[in-house]
């Protein structure tokens, strides 16, 4: 690495560490569990192979390149960002999140290329929020900017390294030939599930283990060299990125430590494989904590060793931390205009994504969807006082319109499909949600927060019209009618930019989903809705 520190370290960045560590980890975590647990989509029956290759891999490469990233921020010196503006880039980060997760909703078996393109579309679409939002929590913009000019030479091959990991990772296979630490691994496992009370099935020299019914081969790949190998590459490159601020040799004792509680946390993760297979769910043991969870300790792991590097200070060189700079306080988080518009859709998506987890009717739940969103929007409430919703006549008669063409065009229901039987209450919230919440949380998202901040008033034409296709192919992979929903999108959009005022598309919205709903009650269509 050709990175050279030039100013003492400072306390700022460190302190960001475990937040940023844990959100990076918060999010990896969740997209495994939806993507690879219960998601019934082959991908190669709708892509290119290769495509579905990186795609199948992208938790480790994210897992490299958010470590890459922490490094690079703790070696450019990155100043610390003030109070003010980080709830709203949090804000970004989570949004950006649900933006990826979309498609967990309506990609399905033999998924057309149309359906998985708007995948593909939100998938990227959302990491670049996500990736937007996490660099800002590390640094402003144009600190970014400054730090990173003239040095692309050492980053772009670190960044690349990040990506690359999984074929770093593939590259080491030779050494899992070590039968030793195999071995070892196998009895270390066995001794700590019969420390826990359970009855273990062995067949020691196939090295098979079993409990409850659950049995695993504890495999030369299980062994922890695959382990050993990254977190020994990941300490190397970090000793000499901060080279002229660790002590030689004591910090090479880190060595040691990171391979000792690398070989702890795999013995961990096979036992904890073995407990999620027998006492909950095979699927997800084999699934998505088998794929994944080893990848994340090492995320964990190589997190925890840069915070000793730096928190120990037998390690590193005595510096003196700069104080940073004072600012204004920012503004209450409840009258946070951006706040107001990601947080009653990142609730709305959250009930989402918990109605279909928990529920076997994903339907049955939406009174706790709306209610969710209701709560949302009561508590930002201060924040959108400058969002009016007036009767202009041609947001209406837009909207109508928007309503009608949806109904029009739908297909006719399958034959004999009986009507789901709803309760009154059920049905009041369904109407209410239908017709006035979701409006207003699509609307303060899609066309207040992703257009506006992708093309603000007055922004080139190239952005707004990059501004318009990425906030309605958001908008649209919400929807199972892609066509309909993508000339919705702009309807309302251009509603928004016509006087510059969000309440016109929001009443639009109202309009069209009224009509819906009055439709599909009075047809006994619901799923026009």
């Amino acid at each position: 690495m050709l990175i050279r520190a030039t100013r003492p370290l400072r306390h700022g960045p460190i302190g960001r560490v475990p937040l940023l560590c844990g959100l990076v980890l918060a999010d990896l975590v969740l997209a495994s569990l939806l993507y690879k647990h219960g998601f019934a989509f082959t991908c190669r029956d709708s892509a290119p192979a290769a495509l579905c290759e990186g795609l199948s891999r992208i938790v480790p490469r994210a897992s490299g390149m958010a470590l890459v990233i922490g490094l690079l921020a703790l070696a450019l010196r990155l100043p610390v960002r003030s109070g003010q503006g980080w709830r709203r880039l949090l804000a970004l980060h989570v949004a950006g999140v649900l933006v990826a997760l979309l498609p967990w909703g309506f990609l399905s078996e033999g998924a057309g290329p149309v359906t998985f393109g708007a995948a593909l579309l939100s998938w990227t679409g959302g990491a670049g929020l996500a990736a937007a939002g996490l660099l800002g929590l590390i640094a402003p913009a144009g600190v970014w900017r400054r730090a990173l000019h003239g040095r692309w030479a050492a980053i772009l091959p670190a960044l690349a390294l990040g990506a690359l990991l999984p074929e770093l990772s593939d590259l080491l296979q030779p050494l899992w030939r070590l039968e030793l630490l195999s071995g070892l691994t196998f009895d270390a496992v066995t001794a700590l599930l019969g420390g826990l009370g359970y009855d273990v099935l062995l067949f020691p020299h196939e090295r098979i283990i079993g409990i409850d019914g659950f049995v695993v081969e504890v495999g030369k790949r299980c062994s922890g060299i695959e382990g050993f190998a990254l977190i020994s590459v990941f300490l190397a490159i970090y000793m000499v990125i901060f080279r002229r601020e660790l002590r030689f040799p004591r910090v090479f004792w880190l060595f040691p430590l990171g391979l000792a509680v690398s070989f702890g946390f795999n013995i961990l993760r096979i036992a904890l494989l073995m407990v999620l297979g027998a006492e909950a769910s095979p699927d997800l043991a084999v699934g998505a904590f088998h794929s994944n969870a080893g990848w994340l300790s090492f995320v964990l792991l190589a997190c925890a060793m840069m915070l000793a590097a730096h928190a120990l200070p037998g390690l590193r060189r005595q510096t003196v931390p700069l104080a940073a700079p004072r600012r204004g306080a920012p503004l209450p988080f409840r009258q946070d205009p951006e706040v107001a518009q990601l947080l009653p859709f990142a609730a709305f998506m959250a009930s989402g994504l918990l109605a279909s987890a928990f529920f076997a009717e994903p339907a049955v739940a939406y009174p706790l969807r709306a209610l969710a969103m209701a709560v949302a929007l009561a508590f930002v409430w201060p924040g959108l006082r400058g969002h009016r919703i007036g009767l202009d006549p041609v947001a209406l008669a837009a909207g109508l319109a928007v309503g009608a063409a949806w109904v029009v065009t739908a297909a006719p229901p399958p034959e004999g499909a009986a009507p789901p039987v709803a309760d009154t209450a059920w049905l009041v919230f369904r109407l209410v949600g239908t017709a006035v919440l979701v409006p207003v949380v699509e609307e303060l998202f899609f066309r207040g927060y992703l257009l506006g901040r992708i093309a603000p008033p007055g922004a080139a034409p190239v952005r707004l019209w990059f501004g318009l296709a990425v906030s309605t192919a958001c908008f649209a992979a919400l929807h199972d009618r892609w066509i309909a929903a993508t000339l919705a999108g702009l309807v309302f959009a251009a509603l928004a930019r016509r006087r510059g005022a969000l309440g016109d598309a929001i009443l639009a919205h109202m309009a069209a989903n009224a009509l819906i709903a009055l439709a599909a009650l009075l047809l006994r269509r619901p799923e026009l809705l």
